[in-house]
């Protein structure tokens, strides 16, 4: 029986500028993330991201969650309205866009049309990042998390449909779905509580994962397993 990894596909928009390298946050991250020096936690801890999406979305909020409730060094603050986020030291979540030039709009789940897929979208987007830094609350980095229905056939506007429908064909195999799952989504791990369609073991490994996402943008090289 093959073994296959979990892919979590995440769009992202850096946009502070200061960052001009690729970087490709894989699998290996989460390993990764035992060796993040304890000055670029200290960095990210004083970083705002945004992250979105539907109900896959959900996962990573809740890994940061269990891990700042297993460890207070990875502290974290998640809400709505950057104004109300002002727990010192603790990496702020920003779970929602701009309803306006002028308010947030606090719903948490946003799908492509509201953040990529439409020229609506894009100019929400931009209209989010600019109320935050208008407001003294910039974003380090934007991120939207895919969700199921990338492999649906109706996926997108016709704008994208190319992208998606290359993806969905990669998703595909002999005419059947590939579920492309870690070993740590086994059913049988005792884990019984489930967020965005994923165990809490699964939401810690990618929660972990976007720890690093920030820390190598602040500067740390990383890669210290795969050298």
């Amino acid at each position: 029986m093959k073994q296959w990894s979990i892919i979590c596909m995440i769009s992202v928009i850096l946009c502070t500028g200061t960052y001009a390298q690729q970087m490709i946050i894989d699998h290996r991250a989460v390993d990764e993330f035992d060796y993040i020096p304890g000055r670029y936690i200290d960095s990210v801890k004083n970083m705002i991201i945004q992250y979105i999406g539907e109900n896959h979305g959900r996962q990573v909020p809740r890994g940061l969650q269990l891990l700042a409730a297993a460890d207070p060094v990875f502290a974290v603050q998640i809400g709505t309205d950057p104004s109300m986020l002002i727990i010192p030291n603790a990496l702020t979540v920003i779970r929602t866009y701009a309803r306006n030039t002028n308010s947030w709009s606090g719903n948490t789940k946003i799908g492509e049309v509201r953040y990529w897929a439409t020229e609506y979208g894009r100019q929400l987007t931009e209209t989010t990042l600019d109320l935050a830094a208008r407001e003294g609350n910039p974003f380090t980095v934007s991120l939207w998390c895919w969700c199921w229905d990338i492999c649906s056939a109706n996926y997108c506007s016709d704008e994208n449909w190319s992208l998606i429908n290359t993806r969905r064909n990669i998703m595909m195999w002999s005419g059947n779905h590939l579920y492309l799952r870690h070993p740590d989504y086994d059913e049988d791990i005792g884990i019984s509580y489930r967020e965005g369609h994923c165990n809490e073991a699964l939401c810690i490994r990618k929660a972990k994962a976007l720890w690093v996402t920030p820390a190598k943008i602040a500067g740390w090289e990383g890669n210290v397993l795969h050298k």
